[in-house]
């Protein structure tokens, strides 16, 4: 039987921890792109829609016109 020492022991934690992670942090940038998608939707939706834009009250500032 091998003894674990303090020092194994936790850069081994680390190490599986850290691989444990490492698919959230890849999936960090897939986010990013779905989020930017989903923002630029929704704001052509609210442009196309001036009811939408009262009704969200968005019809301030730069869609005052609308």
């Amino acid at each position: 039987m091998t003894v674990l020492d303090r020092r194994s022991f936790l850069a081994t934690t680390a190490g599986a921890a850290l691989m444990t992670a490492a698919p959230a942090l890849a999936q960090g940038s897939e986010d990013a792109k779905l989020r930017t998608l989903l923002d630029k939707i929704f704001e052509d939706q609210v442009d196309d829609s001036p009811e939408r834009a009262t009704g969200l009250g968005l019809d301030k500032g730069a869609r005052a016109a609308l």
